[in-house]
């Protein structure tokens, strides 16, 4: 059997080395472990493909960006290494904004296929790209989730617009079969799914951020569907179209091999344990000792317990860490109230606060909004939050047992600057019993000034009531940069612990 053969990373966010940076693991992943499987896997009817976020999410990258903006990025000078083939783009490339990407694309040996990203009014990619392989003509093109606008400060995306996905991929299968006749077409779509392809139930409170499944099902003629983005791994077929995602940071590697005579493809998703290629890491070596040195720099002290449990229950009540991070938000916002997100693999701070530590708790460039939120607007937000809490028979508060399965329980928020009870036996939508400010209660139409992440005052999660809120402020400091600095001018932590949420 002849066959074509597809080498496939997705979402490495910068991962080079196999160390990781914030936590000093050696762990099966990295760029420089997928160039070895890469060298024993290739023959000369492969392709090597990457489905984006390749440039932001580690350390190295950031210090990079920050320190050398002028030269070419560590990750670029290591995908020229592996020789990719191709590259879509995804939305945490623009986290350093327009002129690093360029940096990083216009050095790039290999080309950028995105359609549906449009840059000064033009298509950055081509509409498709064709082939030959094996005397096949394979058409490949690309697509970023459209809902990109709705994370990135619009500094990072002045001169960005992206078009609907599922319109573009209609129009560009039918340009593509059309003209080019094509053996096999292959979307690369840095998007994930919205239902479950095996079921059809709703995987997410989909608002357009992830469409694999609609593509599969509603875009006849493309062959293979290439996901991303979600960090999942997932391989199968939905009516005429094979479907791969791989897992984050080069930790999984997807091998797709065609059987060029009938069209049926074998799926794999690999583990990438394989050794660590010599001559890629000597490539960023000099720099990956510079940011270890700066990682290691100790900003603060604390003379308190700043760490956050690892079990999702116990992450139900507010933890010292928790107020820290609000506190430094509203001290340097000025807002009225903040408000705090623990991420999953959130651990807090040690008693030595070092920037590794600092980095470890926001790997991307989040930013700080600061909007107008009225007393009715803050409840229906605080109801969102509550209703995924539930109780044991003993009254012990928990999680519903639904949304740790399903990881939903890290859109759970807590605020500081109110004062309120959740009632977790009453209805959803009916828990928040008190709501309160300096000793009063808070009245439906009181307005008042909140700072949140811009990831969720776009809405995300189910937070749909945060999406119209009215922008007083976009801070151009990432979130992570604000703690830094924070924590630079406050050498010891200490404070009295702040217990304003009162959990029945």
């Amino acid at each position: 059997m002849e066959r074509i053969r597809l080498l496939i990373t997705s979402d490495v966010h910068g991962h080079i080395s196999p160390k990781n940076d914030t936590t000093k693991l050696i762990e099966a992943s990295g760029l420089a472990r997928f160039k070895t499987v890469v060298n024993a896997l290739k023959d000369e009817n492969t392709l090597v493909l990457d489905n984006g976020d390749i440039l932001a999410g580690t350390p190295l990258s950031y210090f990079h960006a920050e320190r050398y903006p002028d030269d070419i990025p560590p990750v670029t000078k290591a995908m020229n290494d592996i020789a990719y083939d191709y590259v879509n783009i995804g939305n945490h490339d623009f986290d350093y904004g327009e002129e690093i990407l360029m940096m990083h694309l216009q050095n790039l040996k290999a080309p950028c296929i995105t359609n549906n990203w449009q840059y000064y009014g033009k298509p950055f990619g081509p509409t498709y790209v064709i082939r030959e392989i094996a005397g096949k003509k394979i058409a490949i093109f690309g697509l970023v989730t459209s809902y990109t606008p709705h994370w990135q400060k619009k500094a990072n995306i002045r001169h960005c617009r992206f078009t609907d996905v599922v319109e573009t991929a209609k129009k560009t299968v039918d340009t593509v079969r059309r003209l080019e006749k094509p053996d096999l077409v292959i979307c690369m779509y840095h998007g994930g799914f919205e239902n479950d392809p095996v079921s059809g139930m709703p995987l997410t409170n989909n608002k357009g951020e992830n469409e694999a499944y609609r593509l599969c099902r509603e875009v006849s003629g493309i062959d293979l569907l290439i996901a991303g983005h979600q960090h999942c791994s997932m391989k199968g077929k939905i009516n005429n179209t094979y479907y791969i995602e791989t897992s984050a940071y080069a930790k999984e590697i997807g091998c797709v091999d065609i059987d060029i005579s009938n069209k049926t493809m074998d799926l794999h998703l690999l583990k990438c344990d394989a050794e660590a290629d010599e001559d890629l890491m000597k490539l960023v070596e000099k720099e990956q000792k510079e940011c270890e040195q700066w990682l290691d720099t100790e900003v603060s002290r604390s003379t308190m317990d700043l760490s956050v449990s690892e079990v999702p229950d116990e992450r139900v009540h507010k933890s010292n860490f928790v107020t820290l991070m609000n506190t430094i938000l509203l001290e340097t916002t000025h807002a009225d109230i903040a408000s705090t997100t623990l991420r999953k693999d959130c651990k807090g701070l040690s008693r030595s606060i070092t920037m590794r530590d600092i980095f470890s708790l926001l790997p991307y460039e989040d930013t700080v909004d600061v909007c107008s939120i009225t007393g009715a607007q803050l409840r229906e937000y605080l109801e969102r939050s509550a209703e995924l809490l539930s109780h044991y028979v003993d009254g012990k508060p928990c999680f519903n047992p639904a949304y740790i399965a399903s990881m939903q329980y890290t859109a759970y928020d807590m605020l500081d600057g109110v004062e309120y009870t959740i009632d977790t036996c009453q209805e959803p939508g009916s828990r928040i019993t008190s709501l309160m400010r300096n000793g009063k209660e808070i009245e439906d139409e009181e307005k008042l000034t909140i700072a949140m992440n811009h990831y969720r005052r776009n809405g995300t999660d189910g937070y749909d009531m945060l999406r119209n809120l009215p922008v007083l402020k976009e801070f151009t400091l990432s979130q992570r940069e604000m703690i830094a600095q924070y924590l630079s001018i406050h050498p010891e932590i200490d404070f009295e612990p702040v217990e304003n949420i009162h959990i029945l």
